[in-house]
C-alpha cells in the first residue's frame, strides 16, 4: 500500500484532493504509513508479552518522539520541515522498539522461526483475515469522507476545522486506547468457558473504565471548546460545535473498543469486521 501511494502521489494529489501542488507530501506520508504498520506489529508483541509498564513507557516515549521532532522541524522548515521531522520520528521509534522487543525476547527466550509456518494458517483465517478487512474499512471511509470536505467551496478550511477536532478528539482517547491495549491479553487469560462470570466482570469493568476516563476528558473539552480550537487559530473558534461533536463520538468510540477487544479474546474477529 506503502509503494502504490507513493508512485499514485501525483494522482491522488490531484485527481482525489484537487491540489496537485500536494503531491510531494503526499509520496512523503508512503514510508509514515508503512512505519505506521510496523509499530502496530511491534506493540501489538509487546501486548502479546504482556509487558504493560513497558508498553506505556513505549506509547509515551513514541509519541513524544515523533511530536518532538516534527516541532523542530516545523520550526526550521515549516510545514516541509514538520513532514520530515515526523518521518524520522517515526523511523527512530521504529529502531528503538526493535531493540527493546529484542531483550524482551531474550528474556522470554524466544526464537523467531519460520519453519512450520503453514500449521498458523488457521490463525490467518479466523484472525488476522478479518481483521485486516475491519481495519480497511475504516481507512476508505474516511478517506472519502475528507474527500468530500475537502472538493466542496471552502474545503480546505472546513478539512482544517475538522482535522483540528480530531486532533483535540485523539486527547479524550489516550488514556481509553491504554487500557484497551491491556484489555485482550487480559480476557485471553481469564478464558470466557472457564469462568464466564469473571469474564463479565471484566468486560464491564474494563468498559466503564473507559467510558469515564474518556469522558473525563471530553466534558471539559466541550465545555472550553470555543478557546481550544481557537488554540489553532482565531478562524477555528467558529468550529466549536465540530469538537463537541468529536468528543462525543470519542466516548463512545472508547467504550466500544472494549467490545471488539472482547470479541478479539474469543477468536470471534468475524463478528467484528462484520460489526464495524
Amino acid at each position: 500500500v506503502a509503494i502504490a501511494v507513493a508512485l499514485a502521489a501525483d494522482y491522488l494529489a490531484s485527481e482525489t484532493l484537487g491540489a496537485p501542488h500536494l503531491a510531494g507530501f503526499v509520496r512523503l506520508c508512503a514510508p509514515l504509513l508503512a512505519m505506521s504498520v510496523v509499530t502496530g506489529v511491534q506493540l501489538g508483541a509487546v501486548t502479546g508479552l504482556e509487558q504493560f509498564r513497558v508498553l506505556s513507557l513505549l506509547s509515551t516515549l513514541t509519541a513524544l518522539t515523533v511530536a518532538s521532532l516534527a516541532a523542530v522541524g516545523a520550526f526550521a522548515g515549516g510545514i516541509e520541515g514538520a513532514f520530515y521531522g515526523t518521518l524520522i520520528g517515526s523511523f527512530v521509534n521504529v529502531i528503538l522498539m526493535e531493540l527493546i522487543l529484542a531483550v524482551l525476547r531474550r528474556r522470554k527466550g524466544i526464537r523467531i522461526a519460520f519453519a512450520g509456518l503453514w500449521r498458523e494458517r488457521q490463525v490467518l483465517v479466523s484472525f488476522a483475515i478479518p481483521s485486516l478487512l475491519a481495519g480497511l474499512m475504516v481507512a476508505p471511509v474516511t478517506w472519502a469522507g475528507l474527500r468530500l470536505l475537502f472538493i466542496r467551496p471552502d474545503g480546505a478550511g472546513e478539512a482544517a476545522l475538522f482535522q483540528a477536532a480530531n486532533q483535540l478528539r485523539m486527547l479524550a482517547l489516550f488514556v481509553p486506547g491504554a487500557i484497551a491495549q491491556v484489555v485482550l491479553p487480559v480476557l485471553s487469560n481469564i478464558q470466557a468457558d472457564v469462568d464466564a462470570s469473571r469474564y463479565r466482570r471484566a468486560i464491564q469493568a474494563a468498559a466503564m473504565a473507559c467510558l469515564v476516563t474518556g469522558a473525563a476528558v471530553a466534558i471539559p473539552l466541550m465545555a472550553a471548546s470555543p478557546q481550544m480550537m481557537g488554540l489553532f487559530g482565531t478562524s477555528f473558534s467558529s468550529g466549536w460545535l465540530v469538537l463537541c461533536l468529536m468528543c462525543a463520538a470519542a466516548v463512545l468510540q472508547a467504550t466500544n473498543t472494549v467490545i471488539g477487544e472482547a470479541l478479539a479474546a474469543l477468536s470471534k474477529m468475524w463478528w467484528g469486521f462484520w460489526l464495524n
